[in-house]
Protein backbone atom coordinates (compact mmCIF):
# COMPACT_ATOMS: atom_id res chain seq x y z
CA UNK A 1 0.00 0.00 0.00
CA UNK A 2 2.87 2.69 0.72
CA UNK A 3 6.15 2.29 -1.33
CA UNK A 4 9.24 2.01 0.34
CA UNK A 5 11.81 4.70 -0.41
CA UNK A 6 15.61 5.49 -0.08
CA UNK A 7 16.63 6.18 3.31
CA UNK A 8 17.91 9.28 2.35
CA UNK A 9 15.04 12.31 1.63
CA UNK A 10 15.26 15.53 0.24
CA UNK A 11 12.64 17.97 1.43
CA UNK A 12 11.15 20.66 -0.88
CA UNK A 13 9.67 23.49 1.70
CA UNK A 14 10.70 24.77 4.72
CA UNK A 15 7.76 26.34 6.39
CA UNK A 16 5.11 24.88 8.73
CA UNK A 17 4.33 21.61 6.97
CA UNK A 18 7.70 20.87 6.59
CA UNK A 19 8.24 19.89 9.99
CA UNK A 20 5.45 17.80 9.99
CA UNK A 21 7.09 15.77 6.96
CA UNK A 22 10.29 15.72 8.38
CA UNK A 23 8.88 13.84 11.54
CA UNK A 24 7.01 11.07 9.73
CA UNK A 25 10.09 10.32 7.50
CA UNK A 26 12.34 10.00 10.34
CA UNK A 27 9.81 8.09 12.25
CA UNK A 28 9.45 5.71 9.52
CA UNK A 29 13.38 5.24 9.31
CA UNK A 30 14.59 7.63 6.85
CA UNK A 31 16.78 10.89 7.30
CA UNK A 32 16.90 14.15 5.55
CA UNK A 33 20.09 14.88 3.97
CA UNK A 34 18.94 18.75 2.25
CA UNK A 35 15.84 21.71 2.49
CA UNK A 36 15.32 22.87 -0.62
CA UNK A 37 13.02 26.45 -0.64
CA UNK A 38 12.53 29.11 -3.33
CA UNK A 39 11.89 31.58 -0.64
CA UNK A 40 15.69 33.10 0.16
CA UNK A 41 14.97 34.41 3.85
CA UNK A 42 13.63 30.47 4.51
CA UNK A 43 15.62 28.93 7.28
CA UNK A 44 15.99 25.31 7.21
CA UNK A 45 13.50 23.53 10.20
CA UNK A 46 15.80 20.80 10.77
CA UNK A 47 19.39 21.26 13.22
CA UNK A 48 22.19 20.28 10.71
CA UNK A 49 20.29 19.95 7.86
CA UNK A 50 21.48 22.38 5.16
CA UNK A 51 18.97 24.58 3.05
CA UNK A 52 19.76 26.02 -0.28
CA UNK A 53 17.19 28.27 -1.86
CA UNK A 54 15.98 27.89 -5.65
CA UNK A 55 16.10 24.98 -8.56
CA UNK A 56 19.34 26.19 -9.85
CA UNK A 57 20.58 25.58 -6.33
CA UNK A 58 19.27 21.85 -6.31
CA UNK A 59 20.72 20.95 -9.65
CA UNK A 60 23.91 22.41 -8.53
CA UNK A 61 23.71 19.70 -5.06
CA UNK A 62 23.05 16.86 -7.12
CA UNK A 63 25.74 17.14 -8.96
CA UNK A 64 28.03 15.57 -5.56
CA UNK A 65 25.17 12.93 -5.72
CA UNK A 66 22.92 9.88 -7.38
CA UNK A 67 19.43 10.80 -7.99
CA UNK A 68 18.76 7.43 -8.03
CA UNK A 69 19.17 6.63 -4.61
CA UNK A 70 17.45 9.81 -3.11
CA UNK A 71 14.31 10.15 -2.01
CA UNK A 72 11.89 13.43 -1.95
CA UNK A 73 8.90 14.92 -0.38
CA UNK A 74 6.91 18.12 -0.84
CA UNK A 75 6.50 19.93 2.51
CA UNK A 76 4.06 22.61 1.30
CA UNK A 77 0.54 22.84 2.37
CA UNK A 78 -2.32 24.33 0.92
CA UNK A 79 -0.76 24.59 -2.40
CA UNK A 80 -2.24 21.26 -4.45
CA UNK A 81 -1.22 22.43 -7.67
CA UNK A 82 2.12 23.44 -6.77
CA UNK A 83 2.88 20.08 -5.18
CA UNK A 84 2.06 18.38 -8.47
CA UNK A 85 4.23 20.34 -10.46
CA UNK A 86 7.22 20.13 -8.06
CA UNK A 87 6.55 16.43 -8.09
CA UNK A 88 6.86 16.11 -11.88
CA UNK A 89 9.96 17.88 -12.17
CA UNK A 90 11.49 16.01 -9.19
CA UNK A 91 10.84 13.09 -10.57
CA UNK A 92 12.36 14.17 -13.91
CA UNK A 93 15.44 14.39 -12.10
CA UNK A 94 15.54 11.04 -11.27
CA UNK A 95 14.24 11.34 -7.68
CA UNK A 96 11.65 8.91 -5.83
CA UNK A 97 8.64 10.08 -4.62
CA UNK A 98 8.30 9.15 -0.90
CA UNK A 99 5.24 8.15 0.31
CA UNK A 100 4.76 9.30 4.26
CA UNK A 101 2.68 7.62 6.78
CA UNK A 102 3.32 8.34 10.09
CA UNK A 103 3.26 4.82 12.27
CA UNK A 104 0.41 6.51 14.51
CA UNK A 105 -1.62 6.74 11.34
CA UNK A 106 -4.27 3.47 11.15
CA UNK A 107 -4.63 2.76 7.41
CA UNK A 108 -7.33 0.18 5.86
CA UNK A 109 -5.47 -2.88 4.77
CA UNK A 110 -7.59 -2.32 1.33
CA UNK A 111 -7.10 1.58 1.09
CA UNK A 112 -4.40 3.16 -1.01
CA UNK A 113 -2.41 6.12 -0.88
CA UNK A 114 -0.78 7.38 -3.98
CA UNK A 115 2.42 8.68 -4.71
CA UNK A 116 4.20 11.35 -2.91
CA UNK A 117 1.06 11.57 -0.54
CA UNK A 118 1.56 12.42 3.01
CA UNK A 119 -0.46 10.84 5.99
CA UNK A 120 0.68 12.51 9.45
CA UNK A 121 0.22 11.65 12.64
CA UNK A 122 -3.68 10.33 14.39
CA UNK A 123 -4.82 9.92 10.92
CA UNK A 124 -7.45 7.48 10.14
CA UNK A 125 -8.22 6.57 6.37
CA UNK A 126 -10.88 3.73 6.42
CA UNK A 127 -11.74 0.64 4.34
CA UNK A 128 -12.06 1.39 0.52
CA UNK A 129 -10.82 4.77 0.26
CA UNK A 130 -8.20 5.70 -2.68
CA UNK A 131 -5.38 8.74 -1.59
CA UNK A 132 -4.40 10.14 -5.35
CA UNK A 133 -0.93 12.10 -5.37
CA UNK A 134 0.67 14.85 -3.43
CA UNK A 135 -1.96 14.28 -1.03
CA UNK A 136 -2.08 15.79 2.59
CA UNK A 137 -3.67 14.12 5.50
CA UNK A 138 -3.00 16.06 8.45
CA UNK A 139 -2.41 15.64 12.27
CA UNK A 140 -5.68 13.73 13.61
CA UNK A 141 -7.75 14.05 10.14
CA UNK A 142 -10.26 11.52 10.03
CA UNK A 143 -11.33 9.89 6.42
CA UNK A 144 -13.72 7.12 6.59
CA UNK A 145 -14.66 4.15 4.15
CA UNK A 146 -14.65 4.58 0.32
CA UNK A 147 -14.34 8.48 0.05
CA UNK A 148 -11.84 9.25 -3.25
CA UNK A 149 -9.39 11.76 -2.59
CA UNK A 150 -8.32 13.10 -6.15
CA UNK A 151 -4.16 14.73 -7.11
CA UNK A 152 -3.39 17.20 -4.75
CA UNK A 153 -5.85 17.43 -2.21
CA UNK A 154 -5.56 18.39 0.89
CA UNK A 155 -7.21 17.46 4.36
CA UNK A 156 -6.47 19.85 7.20
CA UNK A 157 -5.47 18.83 10.63
CA UNK A 158 -9.02 17.82 12.72
CA UNK A 159 -11.24 17.78 9.74
CA UNK A 160 -14.05 14.54 9.25
CA UNK A 161 -15.19 13.28 6.18
CA UNK A 162 -17.66 10.42 6.25
CA UNK A 163 -17.94 8.10 3.95
CA UNK A 164 -18.51 7.91 0.86
CA UNK A 165 -16.91 11.92 0.18
CA UNK A 166 -15.30 12.59 -3.45
CA UNK A 167 -12.90 15.66 -3.05
CA UNK A 168 -12.03 16.83 -6.83
CA UNK A 169 -8.42 17.77 -7.79
CA UNK A 170 -6.67 19.85 -5.45
CA UNK A 171 -9.45 20.43 -3.67
CA UNK A 172 -9.08 21.68 0.16
CA UNK A 173 -10.95 21.01 3.64
CA UNK A 174 -9.66 23.40 6.34
CA UNK A 175 -9.31 22.35 9.88
CA UNK A 176 -11.79 21.20 12.13
CA UNK A 177 -14.55 21.02 8.90
CA UNK A 178 -16.80 18.21 8.60
CA UNK A 179 -18.49 16.69 5.53
CA UNK A 180 -21.26 14.33 5.40
CA UNK A 181 -21.42 10.89 3.86
CA UNK A 182 -21.70 10.95 0.26
CA UNK A 183 -21.12 14.54 -0.44
CA UNK A 184 -18.49 15.74 -3.53
CA UNK A 185 -16.20 18.52 -3.01
CA UNK A 186 -15.38 19.93 -6.68
CA UNK A 187 -12.11 20.39 -7.81
CA UNK A 188 -10.24 23.75 -6.31
CA UNK A 189 -13.43 23.88 -4.03
CA UNK A 190 -11.95 25.01 -0.21
CA UNK A 191 -14.24 23.82 3.03
CA UNK A 192 -13.78 26.85 5.41
CA UNK A 193 -12.63 25.88 9.28
CA UNK A 194 -15.23 24.28 11.75
CA UNK A 195 -17.64 24.37 8.79
CA UNK A 196 -20.09 21.74 8.09
CA UNK A 197 -20.72 20.65 4.82
CA UNK A 198 -23.84 19.05 3.93
CA UNK A 199 -24.20 18.88 0.38
CA UNK A 200 -22.24 19.36 -3.19
CA UNK A 201 -19.76 22.06 -3.22
CA UNK A 202 -19.08 23.15 -6.97
CA UNK A 203 -16.09 23.34 -8.66
CA UNK A 204 -13.67 26.37 -7.52
CA UNK A 205 -16.28 27.19 -4.74
CA UNK A 206 -15.41 28.46 -1.56
CA UNK A 207 -17.99 27.45 1.54
CA UNK A 208 -18.40 28.45 5.27
CA UNK A 209 -20.45 28.16 8.16
CA UNK A 210 -22.85 25.59 10.04
CA UNK A 211 -24.74 24.80 7.39
CA UNK A 212 -21.61 25.56 4.88
CA UNK A 213 -22.51 28.14 2.09
CA UNK A 214 -20.38 29.86 -0.86
CA UNK A 215 -18.92 32.56 0.92
CA UNK A 216 -20.17 36.29 -0.85
CA UNK A 217 -17.38 38.20 -3.03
Amino acid sequence: MLNRFPRRVVLWGAMGQAHNSGWAIRQQGGEIVAVFDDNLNAASPFPKVPIYHGWEALIEWLKGENPAELGFTIGINNRGALRLELHERLKGLGLKPVTVAHPSAVIADDARVGEGSQVMAGVIIGPGTEVGRQVIVNTSASVDHDCVLADGCEVAPGATLCGHIHMGLNAFIAAGATILPGVKIGPGAVVGAGSLVTKEVPENTTVVGVPAKPLQR
